[in-house]
């Protein structure tokens, strides 16, 4: 049996053809059209004006970064659509054993949807090492799209600076499209709704190792939109520096979509509601290793924005962090129904409507500690008179926390005195 495999092997090596473009054809389309399953076609560095089509051949399609992984080739060697339609269309049923990979795709436009590259149906083609950049869609997917059960593996791939006028410029996936991701960058996107990632109609892409930064959406899902029952898998992701007009600088979900957020960051994401997290509709993220920061809003919700439907669930053994994040209500989080938060550190020891609000509707377990900030001696996250008396207090003879004494003593001399209630003062005062 072992024999007959590695005939097999060996005969299907044999019988491959590799074609070169633009020796053997002067175009990609040519070359492909002339290949056949299990071929390669080579191409040599140069720009490529056109719009090409697996048409159902599990193929390899690669630059010469295919022979020595030199990165140089991937921006040497260029599809260019001319505005002509998506660059690349995988829409026959092409298998994993489909393969792109070494190419800069770039200035396809759609006048429906998929301006970089095109998975529609049941097609699973591996992208690899490509930069997917200026492209753009009258509706949606400027640099990919993903439909009808159209799940590809993309490895390696850079999507920047795509746009839609629809749903997401980045990635757009629907009707249980679910790709896998791995090693990608997702960034400077703009569409209407999810800037980097949109995520419609029971479609749960996987993301691992994957940076979304610096997304814009005019209404909502800065960095990632999930909505109508898609939940995406997330693990060691970043998204940062996104932004919504509306709501989820950094996660919208809407609609029964519950993401896995595992060693996640968000970060310095902001929008009108929900700068960082802004769940509606039933929608309940499950928060491990989660750390939301510096995430804005301007009005609710700074961290994180729950509607009454909706709620976080926290991992109690790998705790998650939410601190200094700001809005005109709830700096951190807002809800108009319950959440039980389970944190490793949060902005202050002791939250109040500041930080969380309304405050009657949140119950909270910090576990290690919060963010000292210098005078706030009682934790609220205000600096007032309150944190005056409790200093006084301690001078006059009450027992201190730790805590409390490494923000009391300002003047760093080890002695806590009136010279440290002056400086809390003048803290108060704005000197």
């Amino acid at each position: 049996m072992k024999n007959l495999t590695a005939l097999i092997f060996f005969s299907t090596f044999i019988f491959a053809a590799i074609i070169n473009v633009p020796d053997d054809h002067l175009t990609i389309q040519e070359g492909i059209n002339a290949s056949a399953n299990g071929d390669t076609v080579l191409v040599q560095p140069g720009i490529y004006v056109e719009n090409i089509n697996f048409n159902g051949l599990n193929i390899t399609l690669a630059s010469l970064f295919l022979l020595d992984g030199n990165p140089g080739y991937i921006s040497e060697t260029v599809i260019d659509g001319n505005e002509s339609g998506s660059v690349v269309t995988f829409e026959n049923s092409e298998s994993q054993a489909a393969i792109l990979i070494g190419f800069t795709i770039t200035n396809g436009h759609s006048s429906t949807s998929g301006g970089g590259v095109k998975c529609i149906g049941n097609v699973h083609p591996r992208l690899e090492h490509l930069f997917i950049v200026d492209n753009s869609a009258q509706y949606n997917g400027g640099g990919i799209i993903c439909g009808a059960a159209g799940s590809p593996y993309i490895t390696d791939v850079s999507i920047v600076n795509n746009s839609a006028g629809g749903n997401s410029s980045g990635i757009y996936c629907y009707n249980y499209s679910s790709p896998t991701l791995s090693n990608v960058i997702i960034t400077d996107n703009t569409a209407h709704n999810g800037g980097g990632i949109c995520c419609l109609e029971h479609s749960s892409p996987s993301l691992d190792d994957v940076s979304i930064t610096n997304n814009f959406a005019s209404a909502n899902g800065g960095g990632i939109i999930c909505a109508f029952s898609s939940s995406p898998n997330l693990q060691s992701v970043v998204i940062s520096g996104n932004s919504s007009a509306n709501g989820g600088g950094g996660i919208y979900c809407s609609g029964y979509s519950s993401p896995h957020l595992e060693e996640v960051t968000l970060e310095d994401n902001s929008s009108q509601s929900g700068g960082g997290i802004y769940c509606d509709e039933n929608s309940y993220p499950y928060m491990n290793s989660v750390t939301v920061r510096n995430n804005t809003a301007v009005t609710i919700g700074g961290g994180i924005y729950c509607s009454e439907s909706s709620d976080l669930l926290f991992s109690e053994f790998h705790l998650c962090n939410i601190y200094l994040n700001d809005a005109s209500q709830g700096r951190d989080l807002y809800t108009n129904g319950f959440l039980a938060v389970v944190v490793d550190t949060f902005t202050v020891a002791i939250p109040t409507d500041i930080q969380a609000y309304p405050r009657e509707n949140f119950t909270f377990d910090i576990i290690t500690g919060f963010l000292a900030v210098n005078g706030d001696v009682n934790g609220d996250g205000v600096l007032d008179i309150l944190d005056i008396v409790r200093v006084v207090a301690i001078i006059l003879g009450a027992n201190p926390a730790n805590s409390e004494l490494s923000v009391s003593d300002l003047n760093a001399d080890g002695i806590l005195n009136v010279q440290d209630i002056i400086l809390i003062l003048n803290i108060i005062l704005g000197s």
